[in-house]
């Protein structure tokens, strides 16, 4: 046998590392998916968040308008506050119809009540019915 052959063999060693620039395509597409991921986590966040915020604001001045009418008992105020909550509920609302943002039976008995007596300084009307049906028409509602 021939030593030259022998001469020109090497002992076995470990593959130098793979150099990690530049990246490869598919943790590139992974990269990306997770911004993607994020970021509409984030803008889900902020919508849901916006939506609370304003429920809640409705539901404390709510509690306002009915705490004022147990305090005065005064009618002409209740069904003036009232109403002018629901048109703030339609306006913040994105829905275009109030059908989409109310329970439709509820809104008709509410309305009713809203236009009896509507400019009289004493209205015949229920107040404790008519907190009592808002109450209800605000929980259900869909902002």
């Amino acid at each position: 046998m021939d030593n030259s052959y022998l001469s020109e063999l090497k002992d076995i060693h470990m593959p130098s590392k793979p150099d990690w620039w530049p990246l490869s395509s598919s943790l590139i597409l992974l990269l990306i998916s997770l911004l993607v991921i994020f970021i509409l986590t984030y803008l889900l966040y902020k919508i849901l968040t916006k939506n609370n915020k304003i429920k809640k604001e409705i539901q404390q001045e709510f509690i306002k308008i009915k705490s004022d009418f147990i305090k005065n008992q005064d009618k002409a105020q209740l069904q003036n506050n009232i109403s002018i909550l629901l048109k703030r509920i339609t306006v913040s609302s994105k829905n275009n119809s109030i059908t989409n943002i109310f329970d439709k039976n509820l809104y008709n008995e509410i309305n009713i009540i809203l236009q009896t007596d509507r400019f009289t300084k004493n209205p015949s009307i229920d107040g404790d019915l008519l907190i009592k049906l808002s109450s209800e028409l605000i929980k259900k509602c869909r902002i």
